[in-house]
């Protein structure tokens, strides 16, 4: 998939967490900046191993469980200190953003989630043709998304009786 698909779902549930805790009156988790490294999680994957042909994702070593475990010990220990208030939250939406990257790669040909030790899961179940299709759709929605959290995160905050 194209990296607006990547970028988006990981946005997209980030900020509707924020939605439902906005819902129900409570405090945001995270702030603007969060989500928005939450959503560079997203395409982190690619951009640390680019990849031009299917061969090279089922070889590459940022698609596989090992990768999300050493970058969620990285962002764990980076966020202790850059984001003490939040950084446990932050730290697991982080590598959600990487594992929803992983998930979608898997749906769009596959990845080698074991890799070296195992075989590539998934498949071709959504073909190369919407992946433009598919970017304009999460990204239009997580645009949305992030402007309805914006405004009802405003109304919170400059509520009178909060």
């Amino acid at each position: 998939m194209f990296w607006g698909t990547h970028i988006a779902l990981p946005v997209l549930a980030a900020s509707s967490i924020e939605l439902l805790r906005l819902r129900k009156k409570k405090a945001r988790l995270l702030t603007n900046t969060q989500i928005r490294l939450i959503g560079l999680a997203g395409i982190l994957p690619d951009v640390l191993w680019p990849h031009f042909s299917l061969h090279s994702r089922h070889n590459s070593w940022t698609h596989t469980l090992w990768f999300l475990i050493a970058v969620y010990l990285v962002v764990l220990i980076a966020s202790r200190r850059f984001a003490p208030s939040n950084w446990k939250v932050f730290s697991a939406l982080f590598v959600l953003g990487s594992f929803l990257h992983i998930l979608a790669d898997g749906f769009a040909g596959g990845v080698s989630f074991l890799y070296p030790l195992g075989e590539v899961y998934g498949g071709k179940y959504i073909p190369w043709n919407t992946w433009l299709y598919s970017d304009i759709v999460f990204v239009a929605a997580t645009v949305l998304i992030v402007i309805f959290l914006r405004k009802k995160s405003s109304e919170i905050t400059t509520d009178p009786k909060t």
